[in-house]
């Protein structure tokens, strides 16, 4: 499915040299294309959710101690890619991962949402800052 309707977005992925972030559906592209099985949820997961932070050492989630995010999607990351580091995780995927050598990020949730009780954005600004 991926490899069909996102080609050039794919290649792209694969020849950035400058930071990239993928936010939901361009997560789960930047995962697919290093090699990540993105499985489908039994439902739509909508509203805030407190993720489980797994490296608490990572810039993204620096000064956040409970980090809460708006989520609106159908699909889930169960495993990052090898390349890949995860930072946090909900019950039903890894929802931040950072390449380990290159400036490629992805968020399952929706940082730009803002609503009450919503660290997303904190998430987004600490990556933008470590840049």
């Amino acid at each position: 499915y991926y490899d069909c309707i996102y080609y050039p977005e794919i290649e792209l992925i694969k020849r950035v040299t400058k930071p990239i972030l993928g936010i939901c559906e361009g997560y789960e592209l930047i995962a697919h294309t290093y090699g990540s099985e993105i499985k489908k949820l039994e439902y739509k997961r909508t509203g805030v959710r407190r993720l489980d932070i797994l490296n608490e050492k990572s810039d993204l989630v620096r000064g956040i101690d409970n980090l809460t995010v708006y989520e609106a999607h159908r699909f889930a990351i169960a495993k990052v890619p090898d390349e890949f580091e995860a930072i946090a995780e909900s019950e039903s995927g890894i929802e931040i991962m950072k390449h380990k050598t290159k400036k490629v990020f992805g968020f399952q949730f929706h940082p730009e949402v803002t609503t009450e009780h919503n660290t997303g954005k904190e998430v987004l600004m600490n990556l933008i800052y470590s840049l």
